[in-house]
């Protein structure tokens, strides 16, 4: 189950790219690569969310050159072994795909490039980030780096401009297209949580419950956006939990925080349900306030509103909500953040964590997250609670309001 983007899109929001950098710099942006996974087999290829938003190509390796006359895409040197396993690389696809009429090989592409940039004072392209990521990590993706470096072999005194923030803010507004694909993903997400809402009680582990998920994707033809969280008990305390394989005990509750991928646009909805038992008063009273600080995050969101200032502010009715369930005393950042230690929002789109621009007020057309939670692992208690809301002329609407907030 797809939404067909046509190439108009992708010719448009080059065009918008171009407007909004301010100068004829040539502007080259670069696909993903394969990353291997073992011996000859990679890892499942992701493209680039930035590539894919200004070309709509599923294929590593292609780079895409805006130069000041006319736009061509350069392939990817390729070895027999790839044309045999794994298919060639239809140029008329990728021509009807992205609305670029030129397409060069590798060769000839790069020399073109080359030529292109010995006369030119500046290139524009997305700064490559850190090869490691400590705070998370991991490595990242080593293609922006090599063309980087590629880019300046050819021209070392050529100025590098920095367009990540440009093409932040042109990804932050959704397109209606853009917003039938997230709100497709999100039905199909909730008719996944509702399907394990009515079978929870006879599930035996959380793998039980990832099953029943995937098979609901899989059937609509879709994937998971991420590999699903579904935490029960004491796991729901790990923010990013994912093992997903202890026993689904009548005591606990157990969060699911999961999203399809519908023609690579995310859904991103958390519920907390009840396993086998009816909720004792401690776990009511603690979803409960979990509710009542999404209801009031939600009225924030609107048009010209920070979502710094709103994170401020929820994080001060969070506050009052810790006090009544007598888990803290003062209302200090570092004691809320024992209980509340992420933040209630933020942008959505072709990527979970979308990229966008926090500095800029929330505008038409923005698609965001509102997920407080609350961790209490000396009680064995995790609640979160999420949804996905666009921001209106007038507001907001919630996208997944169909799906029920109940604590049954």
């Amino acid at each position: 189950m797809n939404i067909v983007f046509k190439n108009d899109f992708f010719k448009g929001n080059r065009q918008k790219l171009r407007a909004a950098i301010g100068n004829k710099a040539p502007i080259v942006i670069t696909a993903s690569g394969l990353l291997q996974r073992g011996a000859d087999a990679a890892y499942p290829f992701h493209q680039d969310a930035n590539f894919w938003y200004l070309t709509g190509i599923d294929i590593p390796d292609v780079v895409l050159v805006m130069g000041s006359k006319a736009d061509f895409l350069i392939l990817p040197k390729r070895s027999n072994y790839q044309d045999i396993f794994e298919g060639t690389i239809d140029q008329n696809e990728l021509i009807e795909t992205s609305g670029v009429t030129s397409i060069l090989s590798n060769e000839v592409g790069w020399q073109k490039l080359r030529e292109d940039l010995e006369h030119q004072k500046q290139v524009a392209t997305i700064k490559p980030a850190p090869i490691y990521l400590e705070t998370y990590g991991m490595f990242t993706n080593p293609a922006r780096q090599q063309l980087l470096k590629r880019i300046l072999t050819g021209n070392r005194k050529i100025a590098v401009q920095d367009i990540s923030i440009d093409v932040a803010r042109l990804r932050m507004v959704k397109q209606d297209i853009e917003v039938e694909a997230i709100q497709l993903a999100i039905d199909i997400t909730g008719a996944a949580i509702n399907k394990v809402q009515a079978s929870i009680s006879g599930l035996t582990h959380e793998y039980s419950v990832e099953a029943i998920i995937t098979a609901h994707f899989l059937d609509n033809k879709v994937n998971n956006a991420w590999k699903p969280i579904v935490a029960s008990g004491h796991n729901a305390c790990t923010m990013h939990y994912n093992d997903n394989f202890s026993p689904l005990l009548p005591s606990d509750l157990v969060m699911i925080d999961i999203g399809a991928e519908v023609s690579h646009y995310a859904a991103d909805i958390t519920r907390t349900l009840i396993i086998g038992h009816k909720p004792t008063a401690r776990q009511r009273d603690v979803y409960q306030a979990v509710l009542e600080v999404q209801d009031f995050a939600i009225n924030l969101q609107k048009p010209g509103a920070l979502i710094s200032d709103n994170e401020k502010r929820t994080r001060k009715f969070m506050a009052t909500k810790l006090s009544e369930l007598g888990l803290i005393k003062r209302a200090s950042e570092s004691e809320i953040s024992r209980y509340f230690p992420h933040a209630t929002s933020h942008f959505l789109g072709l990527e979970p964590h979308d990229t966008g621009d926090y500095g800029q007020t929330l505008q038409p057309g923005v698609v965001l997250t509102v997920e407080p939670g609350i961790y209490i692992p000396e009680e064995n208690i995790g609640i979160r609670i999420e949804d996905d809301v666009l921001i209106t002329l007038k507001g907001n609407k919630v996208l997944s309001s169909n799906l029920s907030r109940d604590l049954l």
